[in-house]
């Protein structure tokens, strides 16, 4: 629900008795108290100028025209929500919050109004006519936690969480300069109160299971279907055991957190101690993080209310355990008739392997791979306001934090089918100082009001960190901790690899607004920034205005409509280190010099010393309104923006130890799209209340560049990418990237389906088209809560619709005649399925027939909560007890494991929608794409919230 800045009692009349005092509050303003009979003059209220217009104007300015979408805490989703976009997800129109699959400690992707960098994570490489195409990430808003930029999302525990803002155009993300292109989320802490005083205790247990998990068929089912008489006859052979590979990987997953808060007043100061405990287990045996979190916050009046002083403390660590999710992919396609051990331990230790390609052990690969991080922050703030004398105040931030993540990585011999044993370690530090100056002014004068800021940000990032890698370990369960003191172990055979970056960051702003008679609004900004990261021009400007106005002005009734305008300009920096430098590296063929062979070197990139900030410009057009005495508010947005300059890599392959890989500022994308909030106060009386809301959002992506030449080919306009993989389509791409067209679509073949003899019907003589695309046409949150006396009840529905995906699984393995598949695989069930049932063709094919309209509407989340009776003697105490649980429902024609939308492919952002079973490596290179195939899960909650 979206935050106003005022409230009505119209005809929903609010009762009290003769006298009373209200609290009167309104963004900007100085609180005010009023003790008065029923009949109330008119409260004249006064500009609070120690009150500051955030970076973006955020939600504190007078009135707004710039815009955002702002959630307070009790209209998060509600459930087992251990990351804070979690508590948002759904509930903002124009922001896409993805995570498929159930795994804990798999992160989620956030786009905003679209896509506006072609840069990705890891490795992915697209072969193109002379060489590779490879990218890291940058796509991710900017996170803004208590007015500190770049703070990590683990600073904080979600239940300390007060609002979350989320700023998407950008005439407002202007001022934020090369970090808003992709949007910023501010996160306000909750805080003490003066006068206030107690304590407060939350906790919930949670309950996880799997959903829709993809199975191979049973081992009495499998002996009959390979049998003589069976469908896939000779098709493997009966090993003589009855195994279930798939339930000793799962368990239900248990969850617990714990919130404990003091609040308390002391020498006119307000402050709040939080202690959390979380403990996370997933679906999959050994996934799962133990985390706990400490904040302090404290805000001091300084002179007679002339100024305020706000510290903050916060302190988290969290400890995570993680599998691999392609165990799942495993267990479907291992022989139900296969034992768990070997008889022959020269074949794989005591486990049994079928030395089959890409297909493993998957409770060898559970038991015999330890995967663990550590991550640790430390966050410090101090943040002082003063009114210097009337009508100018002063403003000075400092921040630090700093992140401390360490990973380690065991893997035992043969795992894997044979590889060697081998760990790793890696540790990363960053530490990141963050200053901020402001001057501001606030003049009034008859029917005009003014508004001015002036300051000056400053930012450093200080990294450092080591890789250490062992090889050829023969212990039977090796472990990692050997590699954090190598100086301990000199026979250890180790990779050492250190490493240290800095970067810093300096901007001046200026943003101004005025409103005339409290009516008409003109708002700007105006960013120089300079970052060290670029070439030898640092600087950039990013301007903005926006001008807006009431139509009709809010009458007695409380209706009103607003229209707005703006054009602003943001950017996005490189994502990697010394781009514009020239780097040489040891590695490739050693060479033999004296008489004796010396480490060879190379250039991984060829440097760009004219590197610039990715830009976005945006035009953005709004109509705000509230009718039927306000029962009725909404927003609606059309927007069009252009992210040019955008950084992209294309290489050739490297000749005579030298590199021929370019990184430069070529590409363009193109969003437009239309956002719709509207929330209903569909019945508010002294015993009944009905508040539903409903956010609605449209948007395309459009490549608005040609792709750039390379050595052997001039510029061209489409490139077909999104490699499938092995067994089989090793070399097949599914998607075409083309100029001037939308991202995401699927290149394949036509099919007509499956003949009566079973076989390929292929249309268009084979030739490849257009046959979907993975973009979402609609995305929609509807939430509804119904309140009768103290029992309250929520219901969320959310809904993806228009996006397809091409499920890789079932092209892979759901045709067991398939002649590139393997004999001794399992059949998974979906194989036995009337889709796939009659197919016996010896060869499949990359076609639209695996292309599947993915659209779903999911009831993810329903809470019964009941309001307990405490205490009449003291009305501050109070006992809620609730019951949530989420994934409920899901109407979807998609046969896979979840219909989620994908916003990338092993982080390429330019390539969403797949989803491929076919990845066993590290799990930290996975971004975005359920690879692993970990389940998807249902949870259910029980907790409870105390005020003492």
């Amino acid at each position: 629900m979206l935050v106003f800045t005022r409230t009505l009692t119209l005809m929903q009349s609010l009762k009290f008795s003769s006298v009373l005092t209200l609290t009167f509050i309104a963004i900007g303003m100085v609180v005010k108290a009023q003790t008065d009979t029923l009949v109330l003059p008119n409260i004249p209220l006064t500009n609070d100028t120690t009150i500051f217009l955030d970076q973006g104007f955020g939600d504190k300015a007078g009135v707004l025209t710039f815009r955002s979408s702002k959630i307070i805490a009790k209209d998060f989703n509600r459930g087992n929500r251990y990351d804070p976009y979690q508590l948002i997800q759904g509930k903002i129109p124009g922001v896409v919050i993805s995570r498929p699959g159930g795994d804990p400690n798999y992160g989620y992707q956030v786009q905003i109004r679209g896509l506006h960098s072609a840069i990705y994570n890891g490795f992915a490489l697209f072969p193109t006519t002379n060489g590779y195409t490879q990218q890291f990430n940058q796509t991710q808003p900017l996170v803004v936690v208590d007015g500190i930029p770049g703070a990590s999302l683990q600073t904080i525990d979600p239940q300390d969480i007060a609002s979350i803002e989320v700023i998407k155009d950008a005439a407002s993300l202007a001022v934020y300069g090369m970090r808003g292109a992709n949007g910023v989320v501010l996160i306000e802490t909750k805080k003490g109160n003066l006068g206030a005083r107690g304590l407060q205790y939350s906790s919930y247990i949670a309950i996880d299971e799997a959903l829709n998990p993809e199975l191979g068929i049973d081992a009495a089912t499998y002996r009959r279907l390979i049998g003589p008489k069976g469908t896939f006859q000779g098709f493997s052979q009966d090993l003589g055991a009855t195994t279930d590979w798939y339930q000793p990987l799962l368990r239900s997953g248990f969850s617990q957190a714990h919130n404990l808060a003091l609040n308390g007043t002391a020498l006119n100061a307000a402050y709040r101690l939080a202690i959390n405990f979380r403990n996370v287990n997933g679906i999959a045996q050994k996934s799962g993080f133990e985390q706990v979190n400490a904040l302090f916050n404290i805000q001091k009046k300084l002179a007679k209310g002339k100024g305020q002083l706000d510290g903050l403390l916060a302190i988290n660590t969290r400890n995570t355990t993680e599998v691999n999710p392609d165990i799942f992919r495993n267990a479907a396609l291992m022989n139900p008739t296969a034992p768990v051990f070997s008889d022959t331990a020269a074949l794989s230790g005591s486990y049994y392997n079928p030395n089959l390609f890409a297909l493993f052990n998957p409770i060898e690969m559970l038991n015999l791979q330890t995967r663990e991080n550590n991550h640790q922050v430390l966050t410090t703030g101090l943040t002082g306001t003063m009114e210097l004398f009337k009508g100018v105040s002063a403003k000075v931030q400092s921040a630090f934090q700093h992140n401390r993540d360490a990973y380690g990585w065991a893997l035992a011999k043969r795992v894997f089918g044979g590889y060697s044993g081998n760990t790793t370690w890696e540790e990363r530090k960053l530490s990141h100082w963050y200053l901020n100056a402001a001057l501001q002014g606030n003049w009034t004068w008859q029917r005009h009001q003014l508004q001015t800021q002036l300051g000056y940000t400053y930012q450093r990032w200080d990294g450092r960190g080591v890789l250490r890698e062992g090889y050829d370990i023969t212990e039977a369960l090796p472990s990692y901790r050997p590699l954090i003191d190598v100086k301990g172990n000199p026979d250890f055979l180790v990779s050492d690899d250190p490493y240290r970056e800095s970067d810093e960051l300096l901007g001046v702003y200026v943003q101004t607004q005025y409103s005339f008679k409290q009516r008409w609004f003109v708002q700007g900004s105006l960013r120089r920034e300079g970052f060290t990261r670029l070439g030898e021009d640092k600087w950039a400007l990013y301007p903005a205005f926006t001008l807006g106005g009431f139509i009709i002005p809010q009458n007695n009734a409380g209706n009103y409509l607003k229209i707005h305008t703006g054009f602003g300009m943001t950017g996005n920096i490189p994502p990697k280190n010394y781009i514009t430098q020239q780097i040489i590296l040891t590695g490739g063929p050693n060479a033999f010099i004296n008489g004796e062979f010396k480490p060879g070197i190379y250039y991984p990139f060829v440097q760009n010393p004219n590197l610039q900030a990715e830009l976005r410009k945006e035009l953005n057009v709004g109509l705000d309104f509230a009718l039927f005495k306000q029962r009725l508010q909404g927003q609606i947005q059309v927007y069009q923006s252009r992210s040019s300059n955008l950084l992209w890599q294309y290489s050739n392959p490297e000749r005579n130890g030298f590199s021929d890989v370019h990184f430069e500022n070529l590409m363009a994308l193109k969003n437009q799209g239309v956002e719709v909030q509207l929330n209903l106060n569909a019945i508010q009386s002294s015993s009944l209340n009905w508040q539903s809301n409903l956010s609605l959002a449209h948007n395309q992506t459009v490549l608005d560049a040609p792709f750039p030449k390379t050595r052997a080919q001039s510029e061209v306009n489409s490139l077909e990418v999104g490699l499938v993989g092995s067994p089989g389509f090793c070399c097949g791409f599914l998607q075409k990237l083309e100029y001037q067209q939308p991202i995401g679509q699927f290149y394949t073949l036509k099919s007509g389906g499956i003949g009566a003899d079973g076989q390929w019907i292929i249309q268009d003589q084979g030739n490849k088209t257009l046959t979907g695309n993975a973009q979402a046409s609609v995305t929609l949150g509807w939430d509804n809560t119904l309140q009768w006396h103290r029992l309250s009840v929520n219901v969320f529905w959310r809904a993806v619709i228009g996006h397809d995906l091409i499920n890789v699984f079932d092209l892979f393995y759901a045709n067991p005649q398939n002649l590139l598949n393997i004999p001794g695989f399992n059949i998974p069930a979906v194989a036995l399925s009337d889709r796939y049932a009659k197919l016996r063709a010896p060869f499949n094919y990359v076609s639209d027939y695996y292309i599947q309209n993915a659209s779903f509407l999911r009831l993810d989340n329903l809470s019964l909560g009941y309001d307990v009776p405490w205490s009449k003697a003291n009305a501050k105490r109070s006992l809620f007890i609730y019951l949530s649980a989420q994934n409920l429902l899901t109407i979807t024609q998609f046969n896979g494991n979840d219909p989620e939308i994908r916003l990338s492919n092993v982080g390429a952002t330019l390539i969403p929608g797949l989803v491929n079973p076919n990845y066993w490596g590290n799990p930290r290179d996975l971004s975005g794409i359920d690879r692993g195939r970990y389940p998807l899960t249902q949870t259910w909650v029980l907790g409870v919230k105390m005020k003492l």
